[in-house]
């Protein structure tokens, strides 16, 4: 129980209330960041640190600080100042804290807006208590039992409960950047075994083999060799001896066993459970002496291949005690056979090859040997083409001398081999290489253990042989993960079921470090291509559409964004998880055309003015940008979308706001991965939309002035056509009067000069609130029959400038453009005079 200041004791009484709960009441005010990393290992000794276990791959925590309490204050430690290791961990250094039982300390991780994701309180230290989430305090009080340990850590990573990494002694080291998972408690040795082949000579000396082992397992692997010092003595019985008696030693080490007497000896440890292994098994600690016996010694080889030993046949000097040649040259037709070890048995039979010739277990193969003057023997080769430790035994006897030896070889694989019943699993043309399966999808991976030649070994069995991967391509990319790490072997072979985190081609290393204390590893040829699963898809930012003319865009013209405000959407590829596969970049994005891979459609929710038809919008899309990040996401942006509003008669409704929403429908790469969470909708900012027209008014005039010719512009406001007064854009010039028609009354064509209006050779304006200059028609001239006054048509062409400003003046149903009668020799009087009268004069 943590111990509690007097200020926290009305929060004590109402978070013991909120046990009556629901759990979900409970977590309900706890971040969500809460489940992104953790508080994993604390170091206290010399150069301090603590270790954070990132949980989420995909976590930005860049903003992340860790802050350490004691009774003087506190300090905070920024993540980003730390060291990023294999993937997963991050260790900050340089860290003042004290894990004495005397010292109250805790330790507050915090997120980037300053919310609690893990805490530990050391011995009672509660400066930081986290109020606002009790839920992080269930299982992170923390006591230690020493006063100065080295430092503590959680176990399994991430998520198990508080240890201590002791003082010195029984103590492991801390793993600061790396799993705890192995265990950094090595603690104290569980068992000594004695390893010895059961017999031996009284002329020689015998080597047995000491190991220390921190587990129950027997035979001790070599990972389970203590790396603390031991000290043990010796037993035997009878007149053995031991070269030394008492040793000091850390895993394992050897010592001579003598004994000049025909016997049997019984060895062991004086105080210290001791178990004997002879030849790799277990068996009982005795072993015979004998004074003649062949000494031999086949080195342990890879399967299939051979391994050669020779015979010296020995005796003991009764003088001299020391090993003399049995025998001296001479042809000897010597008894093998050998027997399996381990495994006890063989379901395939496999049988020994000696000196060429096959035998099975326990059948005795005569080999006539020539031995020289010094006993020893010709060679014996031995070939095994399977894994396992075979008990070699030779003897002679032909009733005046007889001699036995015996010997174990080990036979390994000589490496593993790598395949997949799953189809396309070769990755090696990288990113150009054919689907093989999604980012956590499983697939098949099967492993056998084989000799040189590739013939495979089905008498291998091991277990916890290791899987770890490295990535190929892309290069510089995350290295991701597996989902199953290590594998068993069964009958020289493993299949499993597999998974991998990220997108591109990995090399799949598989090591068993103890086989007989040998270590056999494989390395797989190139595996993938590993693909997302699927697309998730987000709005970035809806855009929002500019104005073609100022405050106003008409009907029939068209409009498009705003250049800083453009639709976006983030695309972010997934594994079947849905972690992002951060991946996905360079030559593996297949997602490279937002043409014809992203498929959109637009509609309006505005209706004409039939109050039932939605007005008709032509969308000319422009090519939009798809811009991978490097880091598992796209950037897709909209181009220079063009925009219209039908302009027909439906569409003469009053000035509304543009309600357009641009749907994304589909997205899918040349891989066949979708997005899965569409549609999605872009909804720019509206714009103001008017249905508007050119308006010219007719003029007259006396034959002798200038006409001043109206323009301007309207718009519908639901009733009638008014002045545009926000019109200050519509341009028009000279070129847009087409040669005048419809002469009318005395006036002809040679009469009239339309390129001489307002006197401007090259009439260029803009209408200003909606008014355009007037058009200054000059009077005619020069009419040869003396009469000047007549009328002509004036039309504005706006088919290729501004058809959106025509309209339909005669109602047919077909736009026109605006056009006005100019009228000379009409005008009005004065208007001073009331009456006016033509008379007579005589």
């Amino acid at each position: 129980m943590c111990r509690i200041k007097k200020a926290t004791l009305l929060w004590l009484v109402i978070s013991l209330s909120m046990l009556f709960m629901t759990a979900t009441h409970l977590s309900a005010a706890c971040p969500t960041a809460m489940d992104t990393a953790t508080i994993n290992e604390v170091y206290s000794l010399g150069d301090s640190w603590i270790e954070v276990k990132i949980l989420d791959e995909s976590l930005d925590w860049s903003g992340y600080n860790l802050r350490v309490c004691n009774k003087k204050g506190c300090v905070r430690y920024k993540l980003s100042d730390g060291v990023h290791m294999n993937g997963s961990w991050l260790v900050i250094y340089g860290i003042e804290i004290s894990l004495n039982q005397s010292k109250e300390t805790d330790i507050l991780l915090l997120d980037g807006f300053g919310n609690p994701v893990d805490y530990l309180s050391i011995n009672g230290g509660v400066e930081q208590f986290p109020t606002e989430c009790p839920i992080l305090t269930d299982d992170d009080n923390f006591y230690t039992t020493l006063s100065a340990p080295k430092g503590i850590f959680r176990s399994p990573d991430g998520t198990g409960t508080w240890s201590e990494l002791t003082g010195t002694g029984a103590t492991g080291e801390p793993t600061e950047g790396d799993s705890n998972d192995g265990d950094p408690l090595v603690g104290g040795v569980d068992h000594y075994e004695l390893h010895h082949d059961g017999q031996g000579l009284t002329c020689a000396p015998e080597t047995v083999i000491i190991k220390a082992c921190t587990t129950a397992t027997v035979p001790c692997p070599v990972d389970d060799l203590a790396d603390i010092q031991s000290s043990v003595v010796l037993t035997v019985t009878n007149n053995g001896s031991w070269s030394p008696e008492s040793v000091t030693f850390s895993g394992s080490t050897s010592v001579q066993l003598f004994d000049s007497q025909v016997e049997e000896v019984t060895i062991g440890l004086s105080g210290e459970t001791a178990v004997c292994i002879e030849n790799g098994t277990l068996n009982d600690c005795t072993l015979q002496f004998s004074n003649s016996g062949f000494v031999f010694d086949f080195t342990d080889s890879p399967s299939c291949l051979t391994t050669t030993a020779q015979l010296a046949a020995v005796a003991t000097d009764p003088a001299t005690g020391s090993c003399v040649p049995a025998f001296g040259s001479t042809t000897k037709n010597v008894s093998l056979w050998f027997e399996y070890a381990e495994p006890a048995a063989n379901d395939s039979n496999t049988r020994l090859i000696v000196n060429g010739a096959e035998i099975d277990e326990n059948e005795h193969s005569s080999l006539p040997l020539l031995f020289g003057n010094d006993a020893v023997s010709e060679s014996i080769s031995l070939k095994y083409v399977d894994a396992g430790r075979l008990n070699i035994h030779v003897a002679y006897d032909d009733g005046v001398t007889s001699l036995t030896g015996q010997d174990s070889v080990v036979f390994y694989p000589a490496r593993f081999e790598f395949s997949s019943i799953t189809p396309d699993w070769d990755g090696s043309a990288g990113f150009e290489s054919s689907v093989f399966v999604k980012a956590g999808d499983s697939f098949n991976l099967t492993v056998d253990a084989v000799c040189g030649n590739g013939t495979p070994t089905p008498n291998y069995q091991a277990s916890g042989v290791d899987l770890t991967h490295t990535l190929i391509a892309p290069i510089g990319g995350s290295s991701g993960s597996l989902g199953v790490n290590q594998l068993d072997f069964v009958d020289g072979q493993s299949s499993i079921d597999q998974t991998f985190t990220e997108v591109g081609v990995i090399e799949i290393l598989a090591t068993g470090s103890d086989y007989f204390g040998y270590t056999i590893s494989g390395t797989s040829a190139d595996f993938g291509r590993f693909t997302p699963d699927y697309f998730s898809t987000t709005v970035v930012q809806h855009g929002e559409f500019e104005n073609s003319c100022g405050g106003f865009t008409y009907t029939g013209q068209s409009f498009s964004y705003s250049p800083t405000n453009v639709p976006q959407m983030k695309i972010t590829a997934k594994n079947s998880t849905g972690v992002t596969t951060l991946n996905y970049l360079g030559d593996f994005v297949k997602l490279t055309d937002p043409g014809s891979q992203v498929l959109m459609h637009a509609v309006t929710h505005t209706l004409g003015s039939d109050a039932t038809t939605l007005l008709n919008l032509t969308w000319m899309l422009e090519t939009a940008d798809l811009t991978a990040n490097n880091n598992g996401t796209l950037d897709f942006t909209l181009g220079a979308d063009q925009f219209v509003y039908t302009r027909e008669a439906n569409a003469m409704v009053a000035p509304f706001t543009s309600d357009i929403y641009l749907s994304v429908t589909g997205v899918q790469d040349s891989d066949g991965i979708v997005a899965t969470d569409l549609t999605k909708e872009f909804i720019p900012t509206g714009i103001n939309i008017r249905y508007g027209r050119m308006v010219l008014d007719n003029v007259y005039g006396p034959e002798t002035l200038l006409l001043s010719l109206p323009i301007r512009t309207e718009y519908y406001n639901g009733s009638d056509f008014v002045l545009n007064s926000l019109d200050n854009c519509t341009a028009y010039s000279l070129t847009n009067i087409l040669p005048f028609s419809n002469y009318q009354g005395n006036l002809e064509a040679d009469e009239l000069d339309q390129t001489k209006l307002l006197d401007n050779d090259a009439l260029n304006d803009t209408l200003s609130f909606g008014i355009g200059d007037d058009l200054g028609l000059n009077p005619p001239t020069g009419g040869d029959d003396g009469l000047l006054d007549g009328s002509v048509d004036i039309t504005f062409n706006l088919a290729s400038t501004a058809p959106w400003l025509q309209f339909d003046w005669d109602g047919d149903g077909t736009n026109d453009n605006p056009k006005a009668r100019a009228t000379f020799g009409i005008y009005k009087g004065s208007e001073k005079i009331i009456y006016l009268r033509e008379t007579t004069w005589r």
